[in-house]
């Protein structure tokens, strides 16, 4: 009878049961799993966590929509309860062996919003919540200087899209065609601008001649007002880092690139032409198309109408009218009362460059 040293059996049965132990790592899958190999594994993560506070008034039988979302984007360890009116919005980085845990504590508002650190979203949002979770998922140093905004955009790309399409409008534009003050302009755009197959006739089928003058503002702004009439906005498409511009139904627009932004403090040299006190009389039935080439006059200003807006509003522009008892008012304020007995409001904006313009829509 052979007689198995201790020692060597030992060996071998070692030899044996690592082999069986190895066999069953990989066919569990405990080496990568699916087939992905242990390096993959061995990469650092991150996980993004999220604790949100309910405000008063918010409906609980939203809960479960927010839940499926957030979770649906990629969400770990989502609670989403607790009445917090006070509750603040915070973000924190812990890293966890090779994981790194972005923990977002936010709130969910009586309007079915959500605030969290850099954005405020609706259950429509769901591709600006997807960049937002991209965003903060980023390392620190790989950030760009904020949380993203619309179309995905750091604080410093917008501003670099600003600058590019802050060149001034060379043409005159009144009454030319539409899509023939559209090419100019596409033609002097810095960045690829994509529209759909036979968009001139489009343009100018829908919306028309152009009834006001961009010469002299800036080509985002006169871009974004020429295709509104026509019921199409200017959207931004980012790929990687770079982007282009997009014309688009407005209907199936998000995040639309503006005619001109709100102008903050109205103080400086800039407005001073606003607050210019005139004497103003306007008969009762004044047409309000006959106020604008007036006051357009006077103030030496562009004033551009949201004809988009005004036909969601079920306005016609030809069709208003308005009055102004005899009375020595500024021009703002003058115009501000007129357009406001028609239904209309007025805004004071800027373009990419910082000329001032005026712009009327509808007040609903």
């Amino acid at each position: 009878m052979a007689v198995v040293s201790g020692s060597g059996w030992w060996k071998r049965a070692g030899c044996r049961c690592r082999f069986f132990w190895l066999s069953c790592l990989l066919a569990g899958g405990l080496l990568g799993g699916q087939g992905e190999p242990l390096l993959a594994q061995s990469a650092p993560a991150v996980r993004v966590e999220m604790e949100l506070a309910t405000d008063p008034g918010f409906s609980p039988l939203e809960t479960q929509s927010w839940y499926r979302l957030l979770t649906s984007l990629g969400v770990r360890r989502l609670r989403i309860g607790g009445a917090a009116p006070a509750a603040k919005v915070s973000l924190e980085r812990v890293r966890l062996g090779r994981t790194t845990v972005v923990r977002v504590r936010g709130r969910l508002t009586a309007g079915n919003r959500l605030l969290v650190p850099g954005g405020s979203f609706s259950l429509r949002d769901a591709q600006r919540i997807r960049r937002w979770l991209e965003q903060i998922q980023q390392p620190p140093q790989a950030r760009s200087t904020g949380p993203a905004g619309p179309f995905g955009l750091s604080a410093r790309e917008l501003a670099r899209l600003r600058q590019l399409l802050s060149p001034a409008v060379a043409q005159a534009t009144r009454g030319v065609a539409r899509s023939e003050v559209f090419a100019r302009l596409q033609r002097q755009c810095p960045l690829p601008l994509r529209v759909p197959p036979g968009f001139a006739a489009v343009l100018d089928r829908e919306g028309g001649p152009v009834q006001v003058e961009l010469q002299g503002l800036a080509l985002g702004t006169a871009l974004a007002c020429v295709l509104r009439p026509a019921g199409y906005v200017l959207v931004v498409e980012k790929n990687g880092a770079s982007f282009q511009l997009a014309a688009v139904p407005a209907r199936q627009a998000r995040d639309i690139w503006p005619v001109g932004f709100r102008a903050g403090k109205l103080q400086g040299k800039r407005f001073d032409r606003l607050f210019v006190a005139v004497p103003v009389n306007v008969a009762q039935g004044t047409r309000v198309t006959q106020v604008l080439v007036a006051f357009q006059k006077g103030l030496q200003m562009p004033i551009l109408v949201d004809h988009l807006g005004l036909a969601a509003a079920g306005l016609e522009l030809e069709e208003l009218r308005t009055f102004h008892p005899p009375k020595r008012r500024p021009y703002l304020f003058a115009l501000e009362r007129l357009l406001g007995r028609a239904g209309l409001r007025l805004e004071v904006r800027e373009d990419e460059a910082g000329r001032v313009f005026l712009w009327v829509t509808a007040a609903r």
